[in-house]
């Protein structure tokens, strides 16, 4: 063999290696949303940190939650407010294991869209239809967020996946909107 010859299938094998790192995670979200709308639970488990996103969830809703009833005068002077601080981990642990289900789960992939348990979507209009942006945010972490038009303000939900080895990517957290957790 020439050495012309070797260096052009080293390029190849090169360009192949690298193409198939970066698109990596493109590939692990279509199968995922190929897991979530099939309803396959191995390949959700594959696929899916759901202690990790559970966590997630409760943490942002919990901060929010707890921000949102010490910012309101009315709980502030209400001597039953202490009751209400302990029991919103109670509350935002049911809001969580409602949302992070396969059902929960192939709304915010498919669509970017919270889903109640009798499959309402809010703000359902199709003219609202969410567009999803992907991008890298760093070598081993890449995000798809959706944002949505819904009562006058954008609403982006971002779905954060991380490496697991070279081609390997896992669903590690949902970043819910800021409005939505106001709300």
């Amino acid at each position: 063999m020439n050495r012309r010859a070797i260096i052009g299938a080293i390029g190849a094998v090169l360009l192949a290696f690298l193409t198939l790192y970066f698109a990596s995670p493109l590939f692990a979200f279509q199968a995922l949303k190929g897991a979530v709308k099939s309803g396959d639970q191995d390949a959700l488990e594959k696929h899916v940190d759901f202690p990790a996103i559970r966590g997630s969830l409760k943490s942002q809703m919990n901060a929010q939650l707890l921000a949102n009833m010490q910012q309101d005068p009315d709980l502030r002077d209400n001597p039953f407010a202490g009751l209400a601080f302990m029991m919103a981990p109670a509350i935002v642990d049911r809001a969580v294991e409602t949302i992070v289900t396969p059902e929960g789960l192939s709304a915010l992939v498919s669509s970017g869209e919270v889903r109640s348990e009798d499959g309402v979507r809010p703000n359902s209009n199709p003219a609202n239809k969410p567009k999803a942006k992907m991008g890298y945010k760093d070598l081993d972490t890449f995000t798809v967020s959706f944002d949505a038009e819904g009562e006058g303000a954008t609403r982006t939900t971002t779905l954060v996946m991380k490496r697991q080895g070279l081609f390997d990517w896992k669903l590690k957290r949902v970043d819910l909107p800021k409005n939505l957790l106001q709300a």
